[in-house]
């Protein structure tokens, strides 16, 4: 008895040592995970379409229904539930809380919190277009173009549309009015409609021999609409006629913008133009720091222009300013 308490007493602290090694084999050990929060602007999101209604805040749109939003002029952003996962194609804002969006298989988004949520509206289509462009006349009504001839016109603030032109076999690209009456789309082919009666009736003629991408209004009554290989066209009577004019560049351009007296333009690998609304040239707008990569929308804020595309940031005094991402 004396021997066997003596070894249980020697292998006392081999058995607690083992009782140990034991539990830790019995007990699972769970793996603690920590999620990164993804930025609300990543280095592989696509935008195409941009807006600025005033007092610091910025919207863009693009792939997967990303929207995102600014209030601070771009120093920071933040993701917003779009309810879609559609490719959106343009934004349009009357104001820092009410503002649309427009895409793929004819989406349209409408919010008025200023983004807290977005809510679909159903556009009355024979099929889903996908819609290119949305545009605000200065009426406050919204116009919506896209493929196949569809030009749709709200007043009620994206909730309900009614069509404003037949469909054709033709995608309109852009829309751009010079005031409640006077106001103009293009798209391919070079095609051009213009109206002087708010859109109840459209004249369509083609101004130029290649498809045309994007529009703008200037002031007055100017206007400039480019598009593939580099195509500037100006227009002096509200898109009644118009012009072309000589351009250092051949990329297809997809945006352009009218502020302070001139327009600008952007497009593919890094392209970038300027000119005056009277001119008879354009002449290439070198932007310091920015990547040759395409940009696809454009929307000016004050002295400058929010641009977005594969990547995003601001064009200030010749100089490309990226977000901070």
């Amino acid at each position: 008895m004396r021997r066997a308490v003596t070894l249980l007493a020697k292998a006392g602290p081999f058995l607690i040592i083992g009782g140990l090694i034991a539990a830790v084999f019995v007990v699972k050990l769970e793996p603690v995970v920590h999620a990164i929060p993804e930025p609300a602007l990543a280095p592989r999101d696509l935008f195409f379409g941009a807006a600025a209604p005033g007092d610091g805040v910025l919207w863009m749109a693009g792939t997967d229904g990303k929207i995102v939003r600014s209030d601070d002029g771009g120093r920071t952003w933040r993701a917003q539930r779009s309810g879609t996962a559609r490719t959106l194609q343009a934004i349009a804002a009357w104001s820092p809380a009410q503002a649309v969006a427009v895409g793929a298989g004819a989406t349209v988004l409408t919010t008025a919190d200023g983004g807290a949520s977005w809510q679909p509206a159903a556009p009355s289509l024979d099929k889903p277009h996908r819609l290119l462009a949305a545009a605000l006349a200065p009426d406050g009504r919204l116009w919506v173009a896209g493929e196949m001839g569809t030009l749709l016109v709200s007043a009620d603030r994206g909730h309900s549309f009614a069509a404003a032109a037949e469909p054709r076999d033709v995608g309109l690209n852009g829309i751009a009015f010079a005031d409640a009456a006077r106001g103009w789309v293009v798209g391919e082919f070079g095609e051009i409609r213009h109206t002087v009666d708010g859109g109840r009736t459209w004249t369509t003629h083609e101004a130029a021999p290649r498809s045309l991408l994007a529009t703008a209004s200037c002031s007055g009554g100017a206007g400039v609409a480019v598009g593939l290989e580099g195509t500037v066209l100006l227009t002096a009577d509200a898109g009644a006629s118009w012009r072309p004019v000589a351009t250092p560049t051949r990329e297809p351009l997809f945006a352009v913008a009218c502020a302070d007296g001139r327009w600008t333009a952007v497009g593919d690998r890094g392209a970038a133009l300027t000119g005056t609304p009277d001119g008879d040239s354009a002449a290439p707008l070198p932007l310091e720091g920015a990547p040759p990569t395409w940009r696809a929308a454009l929307a000016r804020a004050g002295d400058r222009l929010l641009t977005a595309g594969a990547g995003a940031g601001w064009i200030a005094a010749g100089r490309f300013l990226p977000f901070p991402g």
